[in-house]
């Protein structure tokens, strides 16, 4: 089971780490506020840190008690806090514990020992820290009884205080650097070897299996591998790493830009990450990885689990802006495409690998002649033994189509051929599907406009979608759940020029006919084998909706905050993509329909962004914070997640 808590008394509770149930909290304080004349008041109460108690099985959290009395007619203010311990067998129900503190001091951490021992550091800025223990069934106590060797190093912060599990001893380490150990918790030793570590800040600790101890901090990474007692300065890491956890075979260090791996604290495999300034508008999910893109040559990476994600943008001064990504299988080896355009003219360029992964990408563009007006959709017939497999079709203004036929090899960069639409209106969207069996191109435009092909050159029109919408999108949907329970066909999003429209459905490519979803700003269609997903690209109001259907009729209607442009086909869970640089995935069952998400986040979850919030679903890449499974301060409400079990632990 796993837990994670917020501020505004809610829990998250889990059993895989993936899926998420929501729950209020008991027994905790609450919010107070007031007034008197001129004055202003109010209490807060927030959780700073959550540990697991494996004596009791129970979890402990420290809530900071926060006092303000603001009377600015008289000039008096006044802010005080404190800090109490809560436990609770369950992550819902809680109970008062223990005070920890009177005001003046700072929470810096907490940690149980297997006999139920804890301690936590309290400290003030500029002086030594206050060691307080607790033995089972008796009061907080402090101890002065700590041997230094360095006492300069005692008045800068410490930041962590953790239990190796199999070493049996108690590690804290902070600023200067200082890490200091105790077995006991009344009796603190000041380890050795530091004089040797850059004059940084550490952050966090782990252990491994064999209780090896591995500290990580601002660009640092030093390592005891007696777990406690002797350091030595392993590396300089290219990232100020603030979180490490041991996950069961490897460490995992995470920092606000990316994370690192590591088999045993020596050599590490860092994972990037990226800053959430990318803007982006397309996104693709493939056995090989994943792959998000935008304008200015902007491209995301990373694995088929959609963790890890990294910076593969394109470097330059004119750079591309990309509005469509398809998967080519033409090659064994992964080959994309990407459509957009540059410079006022449209531009393909192929996104390819020599390896089995989308990391290691190198880029061509193709020729078409005669050049496009800006491109906008491009699709791939992948369907292996079609007549046309292998064909690629790119959409865009002024009722521009280029085709790519059969045969045409991908490593070569001609064989694009213009081909006849029919129309002058600017198309938007293709996608390629199998209605009846048979591979089918449908590409959608303005002014209600619906092609489709089977070749890619010879295009008829469709009809049901109204002259006065435009087709912004269009996707093939393949979902299936139960014999009653499926979807095989086309969904177009149609909208007025303002942005708000319809979504329509497709048997068979030509014949379109509107659902039952409201009016709204749409955006995004995707799904996860057994769901369709509709997005939106307005969170605000009325319009913060994003729809799921198993059948293409039915319809459901979830609350969603966060405008999305693009989302994933075939993977579940189903990941989205937003303009300003965010993945996002989303969980759903389907027996019944429920939907599990982090608090604050609203259905979707953060994939994505600040790297010290990692998703567990990759073994690899879980369990970041003292066994969190999932999210640190991503949105400003959630401080933590905790897996029970002993951080270290065998």
């Amino acid at each position: 089971m796993s837990t994670w808590l917020d501020a505004y008394t809610q829990a998250g509770l889990s059993s895989d780490g993936l899926n998420w149930d929501l729950y209020s909290l008991t027994g905790l304080p609450q919010y107070q506020s007031g007034s008197s004349g001129t004055a202003f008041w109010d209490y807060r109460y927030s959780f700073k840190t959550l540990v697991h108690d494996p004596s009791t099985n129970q979890f402990l959290g420290v809530i900071q008690d926060t006092y303000t009395y603001d009377d600015w007619f008289n000039g008096i203010y006044v802010s005080t806090q404190r800090y109490d311990i809560y436990a609770s067998a369950d992550g819902i129900h809680w109970q008062h514990d223990a005070a920890l503190s009177s005001d003046g001091y700072s929470f810096v951490g907490l940690a149980v020992a297997n006999t139920g021992t804890r301690v936590a550091f309290l400290q003030n800025w500029g002086q030594e820290p206050v060691f307080l223990y607790q033995l089972p069934g008796k009061p907080w106590q402090v101890t002065a009884n700590i041997q230094v060797s360095d006492s300069t190093r005692m008045t800068q912060s410490l930041r962590t205080v953790r239990w190796n599990a199999v070493k049996n001893v108690f590690v804290a380490v902070g600023n200067g650097p200082n890490i200091l150990y105790s077995f006991d918790g009344q009796s603190w030793v000041q380890a050795s070897g530091l004089a040797q570590l850059p004059t940084l800040p550490l952050m966090d600790v782990a252990f491994d299996k064999a209780g090896r101890a591995v500290a990580v901090g601002d660009h640092t990474i030093a390592v005891a591998t007696d777990g406690y007692a002797n350091w030595f300065y392993q590396s300089g890491a290219s990232q100020n790493f603030v979180r490490i956890n041991w996950d069961g075979s490897r460490f995992v260090a995470s920092s606000g830009s990316g994370i690192a791996s590591s088999m045993d604290g020596a050599s590490w495999t860092e994972w990037g990450g990226y800053s959430a300034t990318v803007s982006l508008g397309a996104i693709i999910w493939s056995p090989y990885g994943m792959l998000a893109a935008g304008p200015q040559g902007h491209l995301l990476a990373a694995d088929k689990n959609g963790m890890a994600w990294v910076d593969r943008s394109l470097s330059g001064t004119s750079l591309p802006d990309f509005e469509a990504i398809e998967l080519d299988t033409i090659n064994t080896t992964p080959c994309f495409l990407l459509a957009g355009s540059l410079n006022g003219q449209g531009e393909v360029r192929y996104a390819c690998s020599n390896t089995p992964d989308v990391y290691n990408l190198y880029f061509y563009t193709a020729r078409l002649n005669p050049a496009p007006a800006p491109l906008h959709g491009i699709a791939v017939n992948n369907v292996t033994g079609d007549p046309y497999a292998g064909t690629a079709v790119v959409v865009g203004d002024n009722g521009e189509i280029y085709y790519r036929p059969q045969g045409a090899s991908y490593s070569y960069r001609y064989g694009w051929q213009p081909a006849n639409s029919g129309t002058t209106s600017r198309l938007n969207a293709v996608a390629h599907g199998q209605p009846g069996g048979a591979g089918l191109f449908v590409a959608g435009g303005d002014a209600g406009t619906i092609l489709a092909s089977q070749d890619g050159y010879t295009w008829n029109p469709g009809t049901g979608i109204p002259s006065y919408l435009n087709v912004t999108e269009i996707a093939w949907m393949d979902v299936y759940t139960s014999p009653t329970k499926n979807f095989r066909g086309f969904i177009a999003i149609a909208e007025y020029s303002s942005g708000r429209g319809y979504v329509y459905t497709s048997q068979d490519g030509y014949t379109w006919t509107q659902t039952t979803i409201p009016y709204g700003y749409h955006s995004g269609i995707g799904n996860d084998g057994q769901w369709i997903w509709i997005g939106t690209e307005q969170g605000t109001s009325y319009y913060q909706k994003i729809y799921r259907s198993d059948d293409g009729t039915t319809w459901i209607t979830d609350t969603q905050t966060t405008p999305l442009v693009a989302i994933t086909h075939g993977v579940s869970p189903a990941f989205a993509c937003t303009r300003q640089g965010m993945i996002y995935q989303y969980f759903a069952d389907t027996s019944p329909p429920q939907v599990h998400f982090p608090s604050g986040l609203s259905s979707w979850t953060v994939a994505a962004a600040d790297a010290t919030g990692i998703s567990s679903q990759d073994p690899t890449i879980q369990s970041i914070l003292g066994g969190v499974y999932a999210y640190d301060a991503v949105d400003g409400y959630l401080f933590s997640t905790l897996h029970k079990s002993v951080n270290g632990g065998p």
